[in-house]
């Protein structure tokens, strides 16, 4: 299936780079716009994130302590959760980065979902991979 074309560029690239244009132009009004809006939702914002807290992010850091069992797929080393990081074996299928610190507002799918592009490493490992780079 052929992509629209838009002034000789896809619609996808046309509408990002007008995107941005247009947030440049009106720069100072869009942060006041979206600062209005979080003083206006601050408390919604607190109960989303509170229950967020409390449902989502127990299930989140189970699932990656698990993993951590495991440890390093080059070396085994799994003593400190902290110094093993998640490498993905395609960057240009990365949507967003997985760490044992926690993983904002994402559902769990998307989450198994790029853990499945992912390899676990400890931090020597992952930092001789990405610099042979």
């Amino acid at each position: 299936m052929q992509e629209k074309m838009v002034k000789g560029m896809t619609k996808k690239d046309y509408n990002k780079k007008w995107s941005k244009q247009n947030y440049e132009k009106n720069k100072d009004r869009e942060i006041a716009r979206t600062k209005k809006w979080h003083e206006e939702n601050k408390e919604h914002m607190e109960k989303w994130h509170k229950q967020y807290r409390k449902e989502q992010k127990p299930i989140i850091s189970k699932i990656l302590n698990n993993l951590k069992f495991n440890g390093c797929a080059i070396c085994g080393y799994n003593k400190c959760c902290q110094s093993l990081e998640f490498h993905h074996v395609n960057p240009k299928n990365k949507k967003f980065e997985i760490n044992f610190c926690g993983i904002s507002g994402r559902k769990n799918e998307y989450i198994a979902d790029e853990l499945n592009k992912c390899i676990l490493l400890c931090s020597n490992c992952h930092q001789e991979i990405e610099w042979v780079k």
